[in-house]
């Protein structure tokens, strides 16, 4: 699934925030925040889960949300967040998510198909504007709890 990109006002907000702030925590600050982005498309995305018309039996795709955030090496050390779902409990969900074709055995017997439900794919949409607040907001209690350290 394709990444967001933060809009013009919420990097200036960021670059705001943390202009005063040494590099290593001015990386620590923006981790955190994009952490708080990555917890709002989880929420999008459990929630559209819950309210879909699958029926899981074990639950394993229900348990497997999770949310990642790290630091790129190969570009120049730039953090990112992963919101998703996590392997192994998770390996089938790109299949409720984007639906399959028909499918057939070896012996082609038919099998089935899955409708597409879009899960995780509407959560995307439906939280971006909420993300963008999430890294400010996350910035900000970051910033403060780093300048009340001393």
């Amino acid at each position: 699934m394709a990444g967001i990109e933060v809009d013009i006002e919420t990097r200036r907000a960021v670059e705001y925030l943390v202009r005063e702030l040494p590099r290593f925590q001015q990386d620590k600050a923006i981790r955190e925040g994009l952490g708080d982005a990555a917890k709002v498309f989880e929420a999008y995305g459990r929630a559209n889960y819950a309210s879909s018309t699958i029926v899981s039996r074990t639950g394993e795709t229900a348990r497997s949300f999770a949310t990642r955030v790290s630091v790129s090496r190969k570009q120049g050390g730039a953090s990112y967040a992963v919101a998703g779902l996590k392997w192994p409990d998770g390996y089938k969900a790109h299949w409720l998510d984007l639906g399959t074709k028909p499918r057939y055995t070896e012996d082609n017997k038919y099998r089935g198909y899955l409708l597409p439900t879009y899960f995780f794919s509407r959560a995307k949409d439906e939280g971006k504007a909420e993300a963008m607040d999430a890294i400010v907001d996350g910035i900000q209690r970051a910033v403060a709890r780093l300048n009340n350290r001393g």
